[in-house]
């Protein structure tokens, strides 16, 4: 039991070394949703309006354009009366030529 809470904990700080963000940002990624939901891509791609690729690249940390990361988050706060939004939720987002990932400022 310690052993795979250990390998948990590991993972994350892990995950959370290389999203380059604070080691006490604790907010999910959408795979940590994927993991505490298990919602059908499919469906929830119909759902927000996006294509299926844009769920999969979100589910492996890439990155993607903001209004689809927001139509998706909102589906998902829909569904599941809790507020996801990319104050709440690591996205790596596309803006331009550029990426960044979603921090809130304060």
């Amino acid at each position: 039991m310690l052993v795979t809470v250990m390998n948990v904990l590991f993972r994350r700080v892990l995950a959370t070394m290389e999203r380059g963000c604070s080691m006490f940002d604790m907010r999910p990624i959408m795979a940590d949703l994927w993991r505490l939901r298990r919602f059908h891509v499919v469906d929830l791609a119909r759902a927000a309006k996006v294509p299926e690729e844009t769920i999969y690249a979100m589910l492996s940390y890439k990155p993607v354009e903001v209004a689809s990361a927001k139509k998706v988050l909102a589906c998902l706060s829909a569904w599941y009366q809790q507020e996801y939004t990319l104050e709440t939720v690591h996205v790596k987002l596309l803006t331009g030529e550029t990426e960044w990932t979603s921090q809130t400022t304060a």
